[in-house]
């Protein structure tokens, strides 16, 4: 088992002088082994993209665990955190979040080189070519297609062989032709690397290829492929 959730609760407030409590998350629970896909469906705003940004120790929840390669996220500092994620996870998000100043390699490299990696360049210039950009790694971002941009993101995402992957919407913001040979791609790559893939998204034919789907419904995680 690499990662588990137990009795996992958020909630946020709302409003001005009269605070209102919005339960996102209630009680979620599951399991995951090492080299297992699975989906997590739901509508938009039903606690998704929520439930990815715990996981990924980019928000707290208000009660319950997460356990990650035997550490419970709750019990470690920022710094460890950072570290966890730096080392043995990674997160694609529907917005691709690179760098614009920085070049498509460039934005490959400056992970790499977060991690010491030897020959940065080349190890950059080989998950680009992965994903078929490898003519395009000296245009910045502005110069890329959406799902150009996706690609490089995807391409980022692996450059620190992660042992789990948070996908969030990974294609939400693409036209459906461009989206489905970025999702053919991601698929192949985390076939390939063995790796563990939890994804987000609400379409459902996106969610029939994990090996497991679950939905997300008033803040209850269920699982089953209806």
């Amino acid at each position: 088992m690499i990662l588990k959730v137990e009795k996992l609760k958020k909630s946020y407030s709302i409003g001005g002088r009269r605070k209102l409590s919005i339960d996102v998350l209630k009680d979620v629970n599951f399991e995951i082994q090492k080299g297992e896909t699975i989906a997590i469906l739901g509508d938009s705003g039903s606690g998704k993209s929520t439930l990815l940004s715990i996981i990924g120790g980019l928000d707290r929840a208000d009660s319950g665990s997460v356990t990650f390669l035997d550490k419970e996220l709750g019990n470690l500092s920022e710094k460890e955190l950072t570290e966890l994620r730096a080392d043995s996870l990674s997160i694609v998000f529907q917005e691709y979040h690179l760098l614009p100043h920085l070049t498509a390699l460039e934005n490959i490299e400056i992970v790499l080189e977060l991690h010491e990696t030897h020959e940065v360049r080349k190890t950059a210039l080989r998950l680009l070519n992965q994903v078929g950009l490898q003519e395009r790694a000296s245009h910045f971002p502005s110069e890329l297609s959406g799902g150009e941009q996706q690609r490089v993101a995807i391409a980022r995402s692996l450059a620190n062989n992660p042992q789990l992957l948070l996908a969030d919407e990974p294609s939400g913001s693409l036209d459906q032709k461009t989206g489905t040979k970025v999702i053919d791609l991601f698929f192949d790559l985390v076939k390939e690397r063995k790796m563990t893939l939890i994804l987000v998204t609400h379409g459902r034919e996106l969610a029939k290829r994990c090996d497991r789907i679950f939905h997300l419904e008033e803040g209850v995680l269920v699982q089953g492929d209806q």
